[in-house]
């Protein structure tokens, strides 16, 4: 009796975690830490639902280049929140300084954030250079990348992060 307690109560957590997730439209949504939400490009339900989850401050990494549906400093600012942009138009775009400036910007949040680029990938990217600044060994760097959504861009954060201990 007591294990099919166990696995109700854990059937129930895992459609709570996957509910969360299906909330947004932005692709590859996530909430890695309670005050960090990750992602693809919002749409303007998805600001509604983060201003309403307590976000205060979005930071897009998107490049100037890139077509994006709608205003987004403007909307999001018209919801109460700061827009932060840092532009990470490409590879040669990933870097430390990049993941500096958004660790800067994070920590002077007052609130939740979201961090957005297209698919999150490049989201991840620098939070797991950021880890390599803070000390992690590289491995665990790109499991903290990948939690925040570093996919395709794994061998580049590879190479930076290797050009950084040479």
């Amino acid at each position: 009796m007591n294990t099919l307690i166990k696995l109700m109560f854990i059937a129930c957590c895992c459609s709570v975690a996957v509910a969360a997730d299906n909330a947004f439209d932005m692709i590859n949504a996530g909430q890695p830490t309670e005050q960090i939400y990750t992602g693809g490009q919002p749409s303007l339900s998805d600001l509604d639902k983060l201003k309403a989850a307590g976000v205060t401050t979005v930071v897009s990494l998107r490049g100037a280049d890139e077509q994006l549906p709608f205003d987004e400093k403007k909307e999001v600012e018209a919801r109460g929140m700061r827009f932060i942009s840092i532009p990470v138009a490409g590879k040669s775009d990933i870097n430390f300084e990049h993941a500096k400036q958004l660790q800067a910007v994070l920590s002077d949040s007052d609130g939740k954030a979201l961090v957005h680029c297209a698919s999150s990938n490049r989201v991840g990217a620098l939070f797991a250079l950021n880890a390599v600044a803070e000390g992690k060994s590289l491995e665990q760097a790109i499991e903290t990348g990948k939690r925040h959504g570093l996919a395709s861009l794994e061998p580049v954060v590879r190479e930076v992060a290797s050009e950084k201990t040479k």
